[in-house]
């Protein structure tokens, strides 16, 4: 339907949720959809998407490719004050919240710590954003102080009913485990946090 109605806009925004969609899914690779996140950039042509250059960017960091994700959130923050950029609006929150979670996995305190302050001033504590960033916290310190890491993530997934641990926050929760050294991956909150995750079926992305 955005493909046959010529609006480039909407082709790539599209293109830009199925990829942010598929990002959340454990089964799917993030290399594989780095393809369908650049095709989404490019094909706004002269109206480029925020929503489209903040997905590019969390898409190269789920990949591994984090120099890559930086840079791209910095072309994403110049499209933000540029007025014609049609959906800067509407997606400041998006762009602090991949913000918060590059800088979260990269160890850059300094920035991500910047980013969640500004999200929060967006979101309401229950909405689903502010729960990622409050994972993204557990992210950024897992690496030196997994014990606590793990055990915040733990309560914030033991926090939400069943139904509100969308794919979404499960993805976040997932990194937290990623980004443990290595002996820590056995601990017993590891394996609280993973039957926590795993414990839920597929959810609609939001």
């Amino acid at each position: 339907m955005a493909d046959t109605s010529g609006d480039r806009y909407l082709a790539s925004v599209t293109r830009s949720w199925e990829a942010a969609t598929r990002l959340s899914d454990p089964r799917e690779n993030p290399a594989a959809l780095l393809n369908l996140a650049e095709e989404a950039r490019s094909i706004a042509g002269k109206t480029p998407s925020l929503y489209s250059a903040v997905v590019k960017a969390e898409t190269s960091a789920a990949a591994g490719d984090h120099a890559t994700a930086v840079a791209e959130l910095q072309e994403a923050e110049a499209l933000l004050e540029r007025p014609l950029t049609p959906d800067r609006r509407n997606h400041e929150g998006t762009l602090r919240v991949v913000q918060s979670l590059v800088y979260s996995i990269n160890g850059d305190a300094s920035r991500a710590n910047k980013a969640q302050t500004t999200a929060q001033s967006l979101y309401r504590s229950y909405e689903f954003p502010s729960i990622q960033l409050k994972l993204h916290e557990a992210i950024l310190h897992a690496p030196t102080d997994p014990s606590n890491a793990l055990n915040e993530a733990v309560k914030i997934m033991q926090d939400l009913s069943p139904e509100r641990r969308i794919a979404r926050v499960r993805v976040n929760a997932r990194r937290v485990i990623n980004a443990l050294p290595g002996p820590a991956c056995t601990l017993p909150a590891a394996q609280d946090l993973r039957t926590l995750i795993s414990a839920q079926s597929p959810a609609t992305h939001l």
